[in-house]
């Protein structure tokens, strides 16, 4: 009876070691699988970041293409005002400028025009 109960106890003491063995490798993994999770939220953090950066960096030069839609149309708008023979006090009205700066802008927009033809003859 003697080997029956050391048969037995060694068959404990392996199945013993099989389920340490077995808690360690758990334990192991669990750090790997943690450091993995760690490292991707970390990733997800930056790209999160980044994206948002990118999204602001759009927006503004979206909003520079904005302003210069209206630029153009503003300058399509005074070209109309002027070639359709309105006067200083119809274009500040129109534009929403003073009488001053309409004049200006009537001084400024032959000259523009003669500099534009001069440069593409």
């Amino acid at each position: 009876m003697q080997i029956f109960e050391i048969a037995i106890i060694t068959s404990a003491l392996a199945i013993l070691s099989g389920l340490v063995l077995g808690m360690v490798l758990l334990l192991l993994q669990r750090r790997a699988l943690t450091r993995q999770v760690e490292l991707q939220r970390q990733d997800m953090q930056a790209n999160q970041i980044a994206v948002y950066g990118m999204a602001k960096h759009l927006r503004g030069l979206q909003k520079m293409v904005d302003d210069q839609n209206v630029v153009d149309r503003q300058m399509d708008n005074v070209e109309q005002l002027i070639s359709s023979g309105a006067d200083v006090a119809t274009l500040a009205d129109e534009l929403g400028v003073s009488r001053t700066e309409a004049e200006i802008i009537t001084h400024i927009r032959p000259l523009r025009s003669a500099g534009v033809t001069a440069r593409r003859g």
